[in-house]
């Protein structure tokens, strides 16, 4: 199903960020559970000399392919736990106490909210490689469920005795290929897995124990993924379910994640997800995954230990956002008020949904609400992160502000706040011709790929232009209602 921007505001457009998720824990379902039958991955059989990666990255659609050159790598054969103790001394690694590894950038503006106290479950750690096999050889008679994986009691002390201490139960190591030299020579000739002209922005080594994975996120480059040893799971979903996997906003350290978990989808919480229909396929030692740009996947290692290697070449989508958004920016002069602010915000947001015809007004306006309800969903289930807590308190404090300023803007602009609409609106002119230009090019975003970035652009400049991250869900709401 292809999401478009012309949906009528929906209920949820409008809930505060407080939404109640107490007392749900137990409601959520494995992936089987909700998604019993998901489609395979198509795959190819491709000859060692044969030269594909344009054209696969031309389709942009998800592919296992085998028999590549990447099958004669030194490292398909090398790679044994024991090549690697020796070649390796020790590891950086995250060690966590649960199977799903969520990233944090503090970077961004919600990470640096005071008030707020994130608690995640994962740790970073220095091991051995030694001690790295020996945990995940813990998981050995382990049966993997898609729910969390206990180490069986037999394994209990040789876990505890490696951390000295209640056990982390799972580890998980990625790095730079060029970081571990004694390794990256195993890696052969790579031409094969990348295109003309394209710029390789980089090679990664990824390790992980049996049981862990990844949220489900999307990235913007081109992702060759080789399965160099071990068994690992992917679940896709299209870029088109971008209004229904309940991204974290742009602005949110989990950027580019969803926030269901995968291991226990709670579908009261998140209804619209579980609408979608995923892809599934399991890499085997040689096999390589092609992932799309903004193709959202999920991953598992399902074996006592993965070992894979990505290759990731820059997309047009890459190019696109520097060329596009990079120097679009709303900017006003620091004593201009709140209420100003808002009136502007809100008329360069609308301006992106502006129909020429004055015929198309109402359809504008769906427009404009239905993208609103889609951004919002971003925010509105933020409460139920448990990684997080305060953050609900913080989002009261600001909608208030918010609401208080609001309640004032039903008069008409003063001749300052019309100057400084009409700048905004120019602003949005300038952007929308540059993306409108960006169409007639090799280089384009689909609609889809616009919407998200569209989406992350406008929580940006909200973030900017109001001086806080949590300014932007009451501001999407100002314009679903005004």
């Amino acid at each position: 199903m292809r999401i478009i921007f012309c949906f009528p505001i929906l209920l949820t457009a409008v809930r505060p960020l407080h939404a109640n998720c107490e007392g749900e824990k137990d409601l959520g379902l494995t992936f089987p559970e909700v998604f019993p039958d998901p489609d395979p991955i198509h795959a190819i059989k491709v000859g060692i000399n044969e030269v594909f990666a344009e054209e696969i990255f031309d389709d942009a659609e998800p592919l296992v392919i085998k028999n590549a050159a990447a099958t004669k790598w030194h490292a398909m054969k090398r790679w044994t736990r024991e090549y690697i103790v020796e070649k390796v001394g020790e590891l950086d690694v995250h060690a966590s106490e649960k199977p799903m590894i969520r990233m944090h950038s503090a970077v961004h503006p919600i990470g640096q909210l005071p008030g707020i106290h994130w608690t995640r479950p994962w740790n970073n750690a220095t091991v051995s490689t030694s001690e790295f096999f020996s945990l995940t050889e813990a998981y050995g008679s382990c049966p993997l469920e898609s729910k969390d994986c206990e180490i069986q009691p037999e394994s209990t002390a040789k876990a505890q005795e490696i951390e000295g201490e209640e056990p982390k139960k799972y580890y998980y190591f990625f790095s730079k290929l060029s970081d571990i030299p004694s390794l990256a020579n195993d890696v052969g000739d790579i031409h094969q897995l990348i295109a003309r002209f394209r710029p390789t922005m980089e090679v990664n080594l990824w390790m992980g124990s049996r049981g862990i994975g990844t949220p489900l996120h999307y990235d913007v480059a081109h992702n060759m993924y080789v399965q160099v040893s071990g068994k690992k799971r992917f679940r896709m979903f299209s870029p088109e379910a971008h209004s229904n996997v309940y991204l974290f906003p742009r602005v949110h350290p989990a950027s580019r994640m969803s926030q269901v978990d995968m291991n226990h989808i709670r579908k009261d919480v998140f209804p619209l997800f579980t609408g979608e229909k995923p892809l599934e396929v399991t890499l085997t030692k040689g096999d390589i995954l092609y992932i799309p740009p903004y193709w959202f996947h999920s991953t598992e290692v399902i074996e006592t230990h993965s070992i894979s290697v990505s290759v990731c070449s820059e997309s047009s989508q890459v190019d696109l956002r520097e060329k596009i958004f990079l120097d679009s920016k709303l900017e006003f002069e620091t004593d201009l008020s709140f209420g100003a602010r808002i009136r502007a915000l809100a008329a360069y947001i609308r301006y992106f949904f502006r129909e020429e015809d004055r015929k198309e007004t109402h359809r504008s306006l769906l427009k404009a609400k239905g993208f609103v309800s889609v951004l919002s969903r971003r925010f509105e289930k933020l409460s139920c992160d448990c990684e997080v807590k305060g953050l609900t308190e913080v989002a009261e404090i600001a909608r208030k502000r918010f609401d208080r300023v609001a309640r004032s803007l039903d008069k008409s602009p003063t001749d300052l706040e019309r100057r400084i609409i009409d700048h905004a609106e120019k602003r949005a002119n300038y952007l929308l011709a540059k993306y409108e230009y960006s169409k007639g090019t090799a280089k384009s975003y689909t609609k889809v790929e616009w919407e998200i970035e569209l989406g992350n652009h406008i929580e940006d400049i909200v973030t900017m232009v109001l001086e806080s991250p949590m300014m932007v869900l009451p501001m999407l709401q100002y314009v679903a209602m005004s």
